[in-house]
């Protein structure tokens, strides 16, 4: 789901997070929002990801012994999940009763300045011209029986 504004998504806390990541990004208050559920093609890109996997393996001890682990940076190195989500945060990260492991890997969709690659340089080029908006990604993440 787009959502036109931040004040659509369910939580004041995760629209706090939102105007934040914003402001500190692009310095907009109002980004569009991109949800994407634990089905779609990301989230399993996500969890197939090299980067994704050290980071359960780092962790899994710490989420199966308290249940949930604070939120964490996570920069994907190479891929898709690079090219979407260079350098993003997984956040509330929690075992459920039934052992199924769920997060949010959530980033600011914006081109910075100075990318050295031809996709980074195209991208920041049509972010300054306007031809290419900026977006918060939220993508829920179910790993069933951790």
């Amino acid at each position: 789901h787009m959502y036109s504004s931040n004040n659509l998504v369910n939580t004041k806390k995760l629209e706090n997070e939102i105007i934040s990541s914003s402001k500190a990004e692009c310095n907009k208050k109002e980004p569009k929002v991109l949800l994407l559920n634990d089905n779609s093609s990301l989230a399993k890109t996500i969890i197939k990801d090299n980067d994704f996997q050290k980071f359960l393996n780092e962790n899994k001890d710490k989420i199966k012994k308290n249940k949930s682990i604070p939120d964490q940076n996570i920069v994907f190195s190479k891929g898709d999940t690079y090219n979407s989500l260079h350098g993003a945060m997984i956040k509330n990260i929690k075992l459920d009763k039934d052992g199924n492991l769920t997060m949010r890997v959530e980033d600011y969709y914006n081109f910075n300045p100075g990318r050295t690659s031809a996709r980074g340089k195209v991208g920041e080029r049509f972010q300054n011209t306007g031809e290419l908006e900026n977006f918060y990604i939220i993508i829920s993440i179910k790993i069933p029986h951790f």
